[in-house]
């Protein structure tokens, strides 16, 4: 099993699959760490599971830049200050 969220320390590294399980709530995948004792990701964090839709389908593209969503935003806090 392979840890695949960008932003994880251990992005990459490879790991002994023990277990896929509902744990806490939430899909998880269950491994021995690089200490031997046993960790748990959520499956989504991991090459285990099917790929996000979303991210599966934008393929690394955004209909909006970060820019637009920003001003967005503050247009919808403009509009919520005036209703609240």
């Amino acid at each position: 099993m392979r840890v695949t969220h960008p932003f994880h320390p251990w992005f990459t590294h490879e790991f002994v699959f023990v277990r896929h399980a509902n744990a806490w709530s939430q899909d998880r995948v269950f491994f021995f760490g690089h200490d031997g004792s046993m960790q748990s990701l959520p499956t989504s964090w991991t090459d285990f599971g099917e790929p996000d839709v979303f991210v599966a389908r934008s393929a690394g593209r955004s209909a909006f830049r970060v820019q637009d969503l920003l001003d967005l935003l503050e247009i919808m806090e403009g509009i919520r200050g005036k209703h609240v």
